[in-house]
C-alpha cells in the first residue's frame, strides 16, 4: 500500500508539472485539475486510513466493559466507512450510507469523551480515530464520490 501511495503522489506531481508545460491543456484544464484534486483527496484518505490501521494494530486490549463496547462501536463505524470508501458510486446513489457512517463515528466520539481515563488511553485513541475517519469521510464524499452530505451536529 505504501508503494502505491508513493506512486500516486509521484504521478500527481508529474501531471501537475505537465499541465504547466502543455499549451493544449487550456481546453481541458478544469477537467484535468478536478481529476488531480480527486487523486490528491484519495491519497490523503488512504494515508489517513493506513495510519488508523497502524494505531489500531498497536492498541492494547480493553480493560473494562466500556472499553469493549467502544471497540465494538469503532469496528461498526469503520465497517460503515469502509462501505463508502470501497464503493463511491453506491454512496453517490445512496448518500444515506455516508450519514449512517457519520452517525456511528459521532457515537464513538461521544463515548470516548465520556470514558474515565482509568481505561488506558482509550478515550484519546478512539476519539482521535473517530475524528480522523470523520474528516476522511467528509473529504472522500465531497472530492471522490462527489456527493454533498449535509453537516451533522459535530460539536467536537
Amino acid at each position: 500500500m505504501e508503494q502505491a501511495q508513493a506512486r500516486l503522489r509521484s504521478a500527481i506531481v508529474e501531471a501537475r508539472r505537465a499541465m504547466r508545460g502543455n499549451p493544449r491543456i487550456r481546453l481541458r484544464r478544469d477537467k484535468t485539475t478536478r481529476q488531480l484534486d480527486r487523486a490528491e483527496a484519495l491519497s490523503r484518505c488512504a494515508a489517513t486510513l493506513m495510519a488508523v490501521g497502524v494505531v489500531l494494530g498497536q492498541s492494547a486490549p480493553a480493560l473494562s466493559e466500556e472499553g469493549i463496547v467502544l471497540r465494538r462501536r469503532s469496528a461498526t463505524a469503520l465497517d460503515q466507512a469502509a462501505d463508502v470508501f470501497t464503493q463511491p458510486g453506491a454512496a453517490r446513489a445512496e448518500p444515506e450510507v455516508v450519514q449512517r457512517s457519520r452517525h456511528s463515528l459521532q457515537r464513538v466520539l461521544e463515548q470516548s469523551q465520556s470514558m474515565p481515563s482509568s481505561d488506558g488511553l482509550d478515550e484519546i485513541l478512539f476519539g482521535a480515530l473517530a475524528l480522523a475517519i470523520r474528516e476522511c469521510l467528509r473529504t472522500f464524499a465531497r472530492e471522490v464520490a462527489e456527493i454533498v452530505v449535509p453537516e451533522a451536529d459535530e460539536s467536537a
